[in-house]
């Protein structure tokens, strides 16, 4: 049988919950994360490298601070961070021009959504970026996840925590026979 891109091996040593709140769902991600584990490397190792490229693209947006936006982008990823997603124009209203705004959106920080005319940070990994370093920033800092939010995020991990099982154990069968 051929390896899918979970083992027994490395879920020894790793917490999965930790990857899945991290990447979330992001399967070419989880994959990516896998692997690295594989070869050796740390969650905190790939989360570094993660951050590292998660910090380019806040440079390349020009979020960071003394950056063209850091400003603006402070009170949008405010904004975010509070309810998960935000209208295209309420997101737009954060820029001083719609210009402006589209020039962030293109740096893969944050996504737009055109089915629901949302805009939504791009990736799991972004959020916990910017939550990871308030933390740092601040100990004062009162972020918090409101309680609709904390409900879909645990029925989320449940089911993956679940799908995870269900893989592990079948690969354990297969490797076993």
């Amino acid at each position: 049988m051929t390896k899918g891109i979970f083992s027994c091996d490395p879920f020894k040593y790793f917490n999965s919950e930790k990857l899945y709140n991290l990447i979330g769902g992001r399967i070419l991600e989880l994959k990516s994360a896998v692997d690295d584990l594989r070869e050796g490397k740390s969650f905190e190792g790939i989360k570094n490298s993660m951050y590292v490229k998660i910090e380019e693209n806040f440079r390349e947006a020009k979020l960071l601070k003394g950056d063209k936006y850091y400003e603006t982008g402070k009170r949008a990823i405010r904004a975010l961070l509070d309810s998960k997603e935000v209208g295209r124009i309420a997101f737009e209203e954060f820029f001083n021009n719609r210009d402006e705004s589209n020039e962030v959106l293109k740096k893969n920080v944050f996504a737009y959504h055109p089915e629901k005319n949302t805009v939504t940070f791009q990736f799991r990994s972004v959020e916990c970026y910017v939550r990871d370093n308030a933390r740092k920033a601040s100990q004062q800092s009162n972020i918090t996840i409101d309680d609709d939010a904390r409900a879909r995020i645990g029925e989320k991990r449940s089911r993956f925590l679940a799908l995870n099982n269900l893989i592990l154990a079948e690969i354990c069968i297969d490797q076993n026979n």
